[in-house]
């Protein structure tokens, strides 16, 4: 669930060097200049997993997308609600100190209660203390708090934030107009959800540095192909020689070959969807190991707050095998993100292999990080025959809110 990270300080890290960069994560966006686009564009986040949250247990406070939300899971219907932080009334947090009355929350200050599918304000607490009465009708439409549509799927807790539609009437809540992408595997029973890594320290990155990150070949080519092994790496570079403690360099040397490489957009599933496809295969002092191509087919569903990873290994001939990793990226402050891995996959698959996958994954992010942490916003970059960043620039705009110029 996300939970405010934002006071941890944290030094620069690149391949097990320490660099010269330090940085507070929790003002991360003071090392950016201006012209970053919109830092909450509208989309589906998730805020929590569904085992997270109790039915009838006290509600959750949220910081998230520049908004305080308040979560719960009602009593009686076992939905998950999520709805604006602050009673109308006169401004207290419903999430610190409020409690679910069957499928209302209760503010703690003078305990009205909100329904959780509208947000409606339902009882309010008698002046003369006899206890609660039902809300006068010409006042209900008054008080209430937003409701925001949610989506419970695969054990994740989802929100479509877009503040500029989803301020009207209850009775009048636009549906989002996409939803996140289904997993086939999961849905028939074959695959479950195995294994969740859930790092400790945000990203300092806006959602656009990921997205360019994605369309940036070269950066995968000379920035990640190291493969990363815990302990065992840092230690085979300790002794030979590798400053890194990374393992190129040193006497054993593995990495991955990028073979190929893809980038476009989803052409039967909507505009909201992107892809980056790449074929890998591991080498090891410099040859390339047979039976080790890995292709990895990226779905970016949204402004890249969701990415669908599906790795497979062609060359065991069998989808059983497959890996389907749900990255989510939530920023908590505009250059903030929170990270988790959801990782589902065949029972035959050993656990081992999940966490060393998504260990790898982060341990690419954590690469990233002091770049991100140090880059300004290039709104015309002069740019490589291989780049292809602003093809994914391009993609990012349309979900940026009116009012946020995307100036490239």
């Amino acid at each position: 669930m996300i939970s405010n990270l934002l006071s941890r300080r944290t030094p620069g890290i690149v391949r097990g060097v320490r660099t010269p960069v330090e940085y507070d994560v929790g003002k991360a966006e003071e090392a950016y200049g201006d012209g970053w686009p919109d830092p909450f564009p509208k989309g589906w986040y998730k805020l929590a997993m569904s085992d997270e949250l109790e039915a009838g247990a006290d509600p959750v406070p949220v910081r998230a997308l520049g908004h305080d939300f308040v979560m719960f899971r009602g009593a009686n219907d076992h939905e998950v609600h999520v709805l604006d932080a602050h009673c109308p009334h006169l401004g207290a947090h419903l999430g610190i100190g409020g409690r679910v009355v069957g499928d209302n929350v209760e503010c703690p200050f003078h305990r009205w209660q909100y329904a959780g599918k509208t947000g409606v304000c339902q009882l309010i607490h008698s002046p003369d203390g006899a206890g609660s009465a039902p809300f006068k009708p010409k006042q209900k439409t008054a008080a209430r708090v937003r409701r925001w549509p949610t989506l419970e799927q695969y054990g994740m807790v989802m929100l479509y934030f877009d503040p500029d539609v989803n301020n009207a009437d209850p009775t009048d809540v636009k549906q989002p107009p996409y939803q996140p992408l289904s997993i086939p595997e999961v849905d028939e029973g074959r695959f479950s959800l195995r294994y969740m890594k859930k790092p400790s320290t945000p990203l300092p990155a806006h959602l656009l540095d990921y997205m360019d990150n994605a369309g940036d070949l070269t950066h995968f080519r000379v920035f990640h192909r190291d493969i990363h092994i815990p302990v065992l790496g840092p230690l085979l570079g300790k002794l030979s020689g590798a400053r890194r403690g990374a393992l190129m360099g040193g006497r054993l040397e593995i990495d991955m070959f990028f073979q190929d490489y893809t980038l476009g957009t989803e052409s039967n599933g909507g505009k909201h969807l992107s892809y980056l496809e790449q074929h890998a295969i591991l080498r090891l002092f410099k040859k390339r190991v047979k039976g080790t191509v890995i292709t990895t087919h990226a779905t970016f569903c949204g402004p890249g707050s969701l990415t669908y990873m599906r790795f497979g290994w062609p060359e065991k001939n069998d989808p059983d095998t497959d890996i389907m990793v749900v990255q989510s990226l939530t920023p908590v402050k505009p250059r903030v993100l929170h990270i988790e891995y959801a990782c589902y996959a065949h029972p035959k698959t050993p656990r081992f292999l999940l966490w060393y996958l998504t260990d790898n994954m982060d341990h690419a992010f954590q690469d990233d990080r002091w770049i991100w942490r140090t880059r300004v916003m290039r709104h015309k970059p002069h740019l490589c025959k291989n780049d292809k960043v602003m093809k994914n620039r391009h993609f990012y705009e349309q979900f940026c809110r009116p009012g946020f110029k995307c100036d490239w």
